[in-house]
């Protein structure tokens, strides 16, 4: 690492870390009260409350890629013969992808939808949207469960300096940092931001001939952190992390 590339990840630490500070600071003072909370055991109760609330009533969406950006930019340059290919490569893994997960994950009710449906589904969650086996959307199908997660394939993990945030700071949040890996699975809540530890939000990987075995490796990973962490009592003041 050079001295340019060792001083950027030093002052991307030092972020974090008043970030983490800023924000401890600002729970223990909101009710003297209330039980006070450090960073560390708001994260656990907000990823407790998360793995109980998608196992009780919620859901899993998985976001499948539709290439769509890169279509358009080679339909304009009338590459016909290269658009079919990366549609049937396309299309060939999603059909992998969604077979895996009807095959292998029991956790929850697990829906499937192309990535730009994304901002459809956030302002109405009523939205028609979902796939059917065919990878077609399917207006019979619709979100039956209040609270989701998504499940985004290959995609980067940002090494991100956002805190948890509450609800009311969370819908206009986005993240940034660097992506230091690719994720076989990646989980995210329904604002499109990483979940945080110690909920099991990510599954490495990078080969589509292995999906298979990522999804096992999720359902397992979502049952044992079940298993390992009853239920706790939620305290007022984290109310507004927990959406």
């Amino acid at each position: 690492m050079n001295k340019l590339s060792h001083q950027k990840h030093y002052n991307v630490l030092i972020l974090k870390s008043l970030i983490v500070l800023l924000f401890a600071s600002y729970l223990n003072a909101q009710n003297s009260s209330e039980i006070k909370l450090r960073y560390p055991k708001l994260r656990y109760l907000v990823s407790n409350w998360q793995i109980h609330q998608l196992k009780d009533s919620g859901a899993l969406i998985v976001r499948l890629r539709s290439n769509q950006k890169l279509l358009q930019i080679l339909k304009e340059k009338n590459q016909l013969q290269t658009i079919k290919q990366i549609q049937n490569e396309t299309n060939t893994h999603n059909k992998i992808i969604m077979q895996s997960f009807k095959k292998h994950y029991n956790f929850s009710p697990v829906y499937f939808m192309y990535d730009f449906s994304t901002n459809e589904l956030i302002k109405n969650p009523k939205a028609k949207v979902f796939l059917n086996d065919n990878l077609e959307i399917d207006t019979t199908i619709y979100l039956k469960e209040s609270f989701y997660l998504y499940a985004d394939i290959f995609s980067p993990v940002i090494e991100s300096t956002l805190p948890l945030l509450p609800d009311s700071l969370a819908i206009n949040a986005s993240e940034s940092g660097p992506a230091n890996k690719t994720a076989a699975i990646l989980i995210k809540n329904k604002y499109n931001l990483q979940l945080k530890h110690p909920f099991p939000y990510l599954i490495n990987g990078y080969n589509i001939l292995k999906f298979e075995k990522y999804v096992i490796k999720l359902n397992q990973k979502f049952f044992k952190f079940l298993d390992k962490n009853p239920k706790e009592h939620y305290p007022s003041q984290i109310k507004p992390y927990l959406y």
